[in-house]
C-alpha cells in the first residue's frame, strides 16, 4: 500500500523521510556534523521517551539541579535538527555536552571519540503515542500501516531500532529500553551516570540523596509543569512556518484583523490573540493543542471533546 507524503505531513530529503516542519538545509547540515570528544548524543525515535531521558541525563550532569522552564530545558540538551551547522557553536555549560536527535545511527555520523545514548520502546505503545501526538494524522486504522511501512516523520521505526541495536555492545554506546527505565529507574540512572563519566558515576553511587532526587525529578508529576510550552511560543512557531500553514489549511490572518465573528483559533494569531475581540462574554477561543502543551490556568475555563480512535 502506498501513501501520499502529505498524509502525515512528511517530506523526502535526499531519499529519507522527515517531518514537514524540518528545513532541508538544516537536515543536510546536521548529517555533516562531527560530534566531539565532550559530546554525548541522545538518539531516539519520536515518542520513545526522549524528554524523559533528556531530563535524566541533565539531572546527572547538573547534580540534581533541574531546569525550571521549557526554554531552559531545551537549551540544556538542544536538538541537532533545530541548529544545523550552528550546533558547533552551541554551549550547554555541562560536561559532557548533551545533544539530542531523532536521526537514526548510520545517517548520523558515529564517532568513536563521542558517546551515544539510545532509548528503544516497544512498537505497540510507541505507535499509539505517536498517533496521540499527531495533529494531522488520519484515522487510527489507517495510521497503523503507515507507521509499519515508515510513512511517518523519520521513516521506519524498525530500521532505526535495528541500526541502534547493532551498536549496543560498542563501548561508547549506552543502549536501554523505555520499559527498563520505567521498571528500574534508579538502576538505569546509576549505570548511565557511570557511562557519562567517572565523576558522575561516583557522585550518584556515593550520594543516595542525589540518586533519590534524580529519580523524583524525572517523574511525570515533576516534569509536567516544566514541559508546558507557553502558548505564545507554540503559536508563533506554527504561524511562522508558511509551508506548514499551507498544508494544514490554516489561514494566515490579516494584520488589521481585530474583531472576529467565529471563535478564533489560537494557532492563527500567536501573540496577537490578546488583541482579538469576539463580541461575546466569555470570549471563546479554539485550539487543537493538547492539554499539557497548552497552559492551563485556574482562572480560565476549558471545554474538551474527545472521540475514539475509530471515530
Amino acid at each position: 500500500m502506498e501513501f501520499a507524503s502529505d498524509k502525515y505531513m512528511t517530506q523526502i530529503v535526499d531519499g529519507e523521510r522527515y517531518g514537514m516542519e524540518r528545513e532541508p538545509q538544516l537536515i543536510r547540515e546536521v548529517l555533516r556534523f562531527d560530534p566531539g570528544t565532550d559530546d554525548v548524543v541522545l538518539v531516539t525515535y519520536p515518542t520513545s521517551g526522549t524528554h524523559w531521558m533528556q531530563q535524566i541525563m541533565q539531572l546527572i550532569v547538573y547534580r540534581g539541579s533541574s531546569a525550571t522552564t521549557h526554554d531552559e530545558f531545551r537549551k540544556r540538551s538542544p536538538f541537532l535538527e533545530d541548529c544545523g551547522k550552528r550546533i558547533s557553536d552551541v554551549t550547554t555549560n555541562s560536561h559532557p555536552r548533551i545533544l539530542t536527535t531523532h536521526f537514526r545511527p548510520g545517517l548520523l555520523k558515529i564517532n568513536q571519540c563521542s558517546k551515544y545514548v539510545y532509548v528503544a520502546r516497544n512498537p505497540w505503545d510507541l505507535c499509539a503515542s505517536l498517533y496521540d501526538q499527531a495533529r494531522q494524522a488520519p484515522l487510527y486504522p489507517e495510521f497503523v500501516p503507515m507507521f509499519l511501512q515508515g510513512y511517518v516523520p523519520y521513516g521506519s521505526y524498525f530500521q532505526q531500532v535495528s541500526a541502534a541495536y547493532k551498536l549496543r555492545n560498542e563501548p561508547n554506546v549506552f543502549f536501554v529500553t523505555y520499559e527498563e527505565v520505567a521498571g528500574n529507574t534508579a538502576g538505569v540512572v546509576v549505570r548511565l551516570a557511570e557511562f557519562l563519566g567517572v565523576s558522575h558515576g561516583k557522585a550518584v553511587r556515593e550520594d543516595p540523596a542525589l540518586l533519590n532526587d534524580i529519580v523524583r525529578k524525572c517523574s511525570t508529576n515533576f516534569m509536567k509543569e516544566m514541559m508546558t510550552v507557553p502558548m505564545k511560543e507554540m503559536a508563533n512557531a506554527v504561524v511562522k512556518n508558511k509551508k506548514l500553514l499551507t498544508l494544514i489549511n490554516v489561514p494566515v490572518p490579516k494584520e488589521d484583523a481585530r474583531v472576529v465573528k467565529r471563535p478564533p483559533f489560537l494557532e492563527d494569531y500567536g501573540e496577537r490573540i490578546s488583541e482579538v475581540t469576539t463580541n461575546s462574554h466569555p470570549k471563546i477561543l479554539t485550539t487543537h493543542f493538547r492539554s499539557g502543551l497548552l497552559k492551563i490556568n485556574q482562572s480560565s475555563k476549558y471545554v474538551t471533546q474527545k472521540n475514539t480512535h475509530y471515530d
